[in-house]
């Protein structure tokens, strides 16, 4: 079988096929073809979803063996695949050239799963430029960790500091129902 072009690997990871990309990459290199850093990008993603963590860390170094041009999506990728190697992503995060909100939302989103609650929070006041998804990684990250009442204080930050909440912010918001226990007697008692 032909190994598929770029777009139809995109599309076999969407439709949940990423064994196939994965396959189809091991065949490019026997091939002699030399994936460009999208198609990189995209076997990340599909090392992620199918927690292949040692193969990723392979494919990173035949990346930088190879000379393969990184770019922020590509070092976002390789970054988010590290989640289970938390030193290592950690370690990559510092080295990136250069970062946008994805790298950061991805790393503090890193530092929720393993329960450092106070780490994400000074990443995130450190945090260029905040979008909605950056919000959202907090919110959930605190609620998960049995912050429900620094959500809400997040919460009540998000919407003071002008970016527009969405579904997301507010079905988050919904399932720390105790934070929003102390919201009503905070208004009550504010008289609001």
């Amino acid at each position: 079988m032909p190994c598929p072009g770029l777009f139809l690997c995109q599309v076999l990871l969407e439709i949940g096929y990423p064994m196939v990309v994965l396959s189809c990459f091991g065949k490019m290199q026997t091939e002699g073809v030399c994936p460009n850093q999208f198609t990189a990008s995209i076997v990340f993603k599909c090392c992620s979803s199918l927690r292949e963590y040692r193969n990723g860390k392979a494919i990173h170094w035949w990346i930088l063996r190879n000379g393969i041009a990184q770019d922020v999506v590509l070092e976002n990728s390789i970054l988010d695949q590290k989640y289970g190697a938390f030193d290592y992503a950690i370690r990559l995060f510092g080295l990136m050239n250069s970062r946008d909100t994805a790298s950061w939302n991805i790393i503090i989103g890193a530092y929720l799963l393993l329960g450092d609650v106070e780490k994400s929070i000074n990443l995130f006041r450190s945090l260029p430029l905040k979008d909605i998804a950056s919000w959202n990684t907090l919110l959930d990250g605190l609620t998960r960790n049995g912050f429900e009442r620094t959500a809400v204080e997040v919460l009540y930050e998000m919407v003071e500091s002008g970016p527009p909440s969405n579904e997301v912010s507010f079905s988050i918001a919904s399932a720390f129902r105790y934070g929003l226990k102390f919201v009503h007697i905070d208004t009550r008692e504010a008289n609001l």
